[in-house]
């Protein structure tokens, strides 16, 4: 992203605001906290990473948004508004007026999430029925063949009828960002969406998810325990370990500059990104050229 239009987009309002946001869960060796105090803010058609290990509250902040904190979690403090709008506090059926048509999210295993025994045009026509109940199911049908389109799934309407188990990892994906997009949400909450794919697929997810923030002007939080990937797509980026904010801001800084020691464990941790890649030793060349 570029200096002008990152300054643009700091004079304009967020469209998410997260405030002090506190997560506790109950035990019986008393109250644990998921998450401490967050502040973390996503402007219109901008990427902002959520960054950190497993289990540093990563996960937990998007379904705070979503209002699916799970019990016995609870938010016991802090704000999270969205268009000027303040979601704690809704009650369910409020939110079922957020979640998925303004807010969606791609969940991090598509194997689990998809439902087996409906077909991936069924799914799809599902969301858009559900939120647009006066959609016809044939229409909503052509529709989920167009969105199957849109994320690059080649040949849509076969594949639009096959069942989940016979798609490829990549292709569950793509179908799960289908979902996410079926009623034109301003929010995509990606919760490690290159999980479990290859290099090459996971770059075109990631490719296709800045793309369609470009033409939509989509927002996404970008969540990942891979530093690279929000290195190579964030606009600005929060260091969360152990539920706190560790540091953040613009993606490049961070990454130039860390403040704290975590962020640094995690650079190091990932060295493709400052280092070239090793040449193959010559034990496996030899190998290679014995035709035996």
């Amino acid at each position: 992203m570029t200096n002008r239009r990152m300054d643009a987009m700091a004079n304009d309002p967020p469209l998410l605001e997260i405030e002090g946001l506190t997560i506790d869960f109950a035990s019986e060796l008393g109250q644990v906290r998921a998450l401490d105090k967050l502040d973390l803010s996503i402007g219109a058609g901008e990427i902002a990473g959520l960054v950190g290990e497993s289990g540093s509250g990563k996960s937990m902040t998007a379904l705070a948004v979503l209002g699916l904190v799970p019990s016995p979690g609870a938010i016991t403090a802090g704000s999270i508004r969205f268009a000027g709008r303040e979601l704690l506090g809704l009650s369910e059926r409020e939110f079922r007026t957020v979640r998925g048509r303004e807010i969606a999210i791609m969940f991090q295993e598509p194997g689990t999430a998809l439902h087996p025994l409906h077909t991936i045009r069924a799914q799809i026509a599902e969301t858009i029925r559900a939120h647009e109940p006066r959609t016809s199911r044939r229409e909503a049908g052509r529709r989920a063949v167009e969105l199957l389109a849109k994320v690059r799934i080649d040949a849509p309407d076969r594949w639009a009828d096959r069942f989940p188990h016979e798609l490829s990892g990549g292709m569950r994906q793509r179908a799960m960002l289908a979902i996410a997009l079926a009623c034109r949400p301003r929010l995509l909450l990606a919760d490690e969406p290159t999980t479990a794919l290859d290099a090459t697929v996971a770059g075109e997810v990631l490719a296709l998810i800045e793309e369609l923030r470009r033409d939509d002007k989509l927002a996404v939080l970008l969540i990942s325990h891979d530093l690279s990937v929000v290195a190579a797509h964030a606009d600005r980026v929060t260091v969360l370990e152990r539920g706190r904010v560790v540091e953040t801001g613009v993606t490049s800084t961070i990454l130039e500059r860390p403040k704290e020691a975590y962020t640094r464990e995690l650079i190091l941790a990932r060295p493709r990104l400052f280092s070239p890649p090793t040449a193959p030793s010559p034990r496996v060349e030899r190998r290679r050229e014995d035709p035996t």
